[in-house]
């Protein structure tokens, strides 16, 4: 009994070991991947409220803004070098339509597309993040 005991133990530390050995060669890769400051992250924390942070450990100039779609103005920049930041975007007074949230950081771009619409009884925002290629 003594002896299947520690076989057991044996296999689960050379299994742990093993799944180790192979779990870091690939973090390493994605740590390689991501100096262009990404992940992005959006949040809705309130009703017509969103909180926009990004990672961006390379300390690259960093690109914020929120563009209509249709028209392309910016309603609203900032940009940061610091390696994370954040920013609260409140979009209750806006006029109904599309607008973009875009995060720039290095050759690297996120987008996210906010839809406002006033329905007959009340007024929804559905955030999409939106597929964008690096330059």
């Amino acid at each position: 009994m003594k002896t299947a005991l520690l076989n057991t133990r044996f296999l689960l530390l050379a299994a742990t070991a093993c799944a180790l050995g192979f779990a870091r060669p690939a973090a390493a890769a994605d740590k390689t991947n991501n100096t262009d400051g990404q992940p992005v992250c959006v949040d809705k924390v309130a009703d017509f409220t969103y909180v926009v942070r990004v990672s961006n450990p390379s300390q690259k100039a960093s690109q914020l803004w929120l563009e209509r779609v249709d028209t392309g103005a910016r309603l609203y920049r900032s940009s940061d070098k610091a390696p994370s930041f954040g920013r609260k975007l409140n979009v209750k007074n806006l006029e109904d339509g599309q607008y973009a949230i875009v995060v720039q950081t290095g050759k690297a771009t996120r987008r996210y597309t906010l839809e406002l619409a006033t329905q007959p009884t009340q007024r929804v925002a559905l955030l999409h993040e939106n597929a964008v290629a690096a330059r």
